[in-house]
């Protein structure tokens, strides 16, 4: 699979963006590895199931539920990087709820295997944690994206199979035009 495109990252920062401004922005930083779940596969097809799953959570709750995911490959295997919007109140609830859709998928609730965390640090300040957290998720970018974009740190040689990075439909381009 090629690198994430100008394109492709572009959708990416303007789905995020337009989450922030349905008021349910990506505060939940979850990153998987599915070889330490146990779970072999297609990153894409695990990715898949799992927002799936998690989107049926948070509807049942009223929650719109919007993500956005990178995936990548590296010395631990093939890993997905997903940016979710999780209410506060529901976090400790939805973050118990991933481990039993990891197992539902016939994985193992494995050390390291899954991660959760805030999107943003405690620098004070929201525009610097966003564009570090972004840097370091589109690193994989063509050379002249990372070089519009700003990213000094080259990706992974190792390229995974099938789409690298998406956004829930409520996010993209139609529903962004709409």
């Amino acid at each position: 699979m090629a690198k994430i495109s100008l394109n492709q990252a572009q959708n990416y920062l303007s789905a995020e963006a337009y989450a922030a401004n349905l008021g349910v922005p990506w505060n939940r930083h979850l990153t998987i590895h599915w070889h330490l779940a146990g779970l072999e596969g297609r990153a894409i097809d695990l990715t898949r199931t799992l927002l799936q799953k998690s989107a049926d959570w948070l509807e049942y709750r009223g929650v719109l539920p919007v993500w956005g995911y990178v995936i990548e490959a590296g010395y631990k295997g093939e890993h997905s990087h997903i940016r979710v919007h999780v209410p506060p109140d529901r976090f400790l609830s939805w973050r118990r709820m991933v481990d039993r859709w990891i197992k539902s998928m016939g994985g193992t609730r494995a050390k390291g295997a899954a991660k959760a965390t805030k999107c943003l640090r405690s620098t004070g300040n929201r525009w610097l944690d966003v564009r570090d957290l972004n840097r370091y998720l589109l690193k994989d970018c063509d050379d002249k994206t990372r070089e519009l974009l700003n990213i000094e740190k080259p990706g992974n040689r190792i390229q995974p199979a099938g789409k690298r990075i998406g956004v829930s439909q409520n996010l993209g381009p139609r529903a962004r035009a709409a």
